[in-house]
């Protein structure tokens, strides 16, 4: 892959975790809310 295309695709995947942890929280936290109710 090109530079930009790396530098591209790290961008993107930087900015879905962000954009989850704004919607859903911190994974651990996430994680947690399923176990106590994982039919939800």
């Amino acid at each position: 892959m090109k530079d930009y295309s790396i530098q591209n695709k790290r961008a993107w995947e930087y900015n879905a975790y962000e954009f989850w942890v704004k919607q859903m929280g911190v994974p651990l936290e996430r994680a947690k809310k399923i176990r106590e109710n994982p039919i939800k």
